[in-house]
């Protein structure tokens, strides 16, 4: 199912009732898009698009990365749902990962990096 946009209100219902999260990203113009962090968070296997190097946020064996080919997405797919170890260790990481990412730690990092510009201890 492809969904052009969900009410908020009704977006965890959509990732509970999924078994992979996919998202065909440019990363040359975007970081972690929001849907992969709901998804984590739901404790979803992900699929993202292959990030520049040095770029991947940490998120190596979080999520599977894919080419922007159907060939390396669909290879991706198929590892997610055949192999239910591979399943079950995304879906734990993802929950592990999506802690790094909770509002007040994000808001803290934000909060540190204006206090460094401003020269405040």
């Amino acid at each position: 199912i492809f969904k052009d946009s969900v009410a908020n209100n009704e977006i965890q219902n959509y990732y509970k009732s999924c078994d992979i999260l996919i998202s065909a990203h440019d990363p040359e113009i975007e970081g972690v898009p929001i849907p992969i962090l709901e998804g984590l968070a739901s404790g979803i296997p992900v699929i993202s698009s292959k990030p520049k190097e040095g770029y991947s946020d940490g998120l190596e064996n979080i999520v599977e990365f894919s080419e922007l080919t159907a060939l390396s997405l669909k290879k991706a797919i198929e590892k997610i749902l055949s192999d239910q170890e591979i399943n079950k260790k995304l879906r734990n990481n993802a929950l592990k990962k999506a802690n790094d990412f909770s509002s007040s730690k994000i808001e803290k990092q934000e909060a540190d990096v204006y206090r460094e510009l401003l020269g405040i201890k």
